[in-house]
């Protein structure tokens, strides 16, 4: 019976020891490779979408939060 349960113990070790050297095995196969991960282009459009996302939010909100920031000195100033 004991027997049977260190066997048992064992094999299920050595499974989950074969399971985690092929995954870093493919990990470490993937890495080398360079086919994990985002490419140039990806972080390029991420870049130009920011880019975009941030010159839309200038012409769109620039005159308003100029003028509440002129308003927020003034009375700075005039306190």
């Amino acid at each position: 019976m004991v027997h049977l349960e260190i066997s048992s113990y064992y094999h299920n070790m050595m499974n989950r020891l074969r399971q985690q050297y092929l995954r870093t095995t493919v990990t470490v196969r993937d890495i080398l490779k360079g086919e994990t991960g985002a490419s140039m282009v990806e972080y390029g459009l991420l870049v130009a979408l920011i880019a975009v996302v941030a010159i839309v939010s200038v012409v769109l909100f620039g005159n308003t939060v100029a003028a509440q920031w002129s308003d927020s000195a003034d009375s700075i100033v005039n306190a």
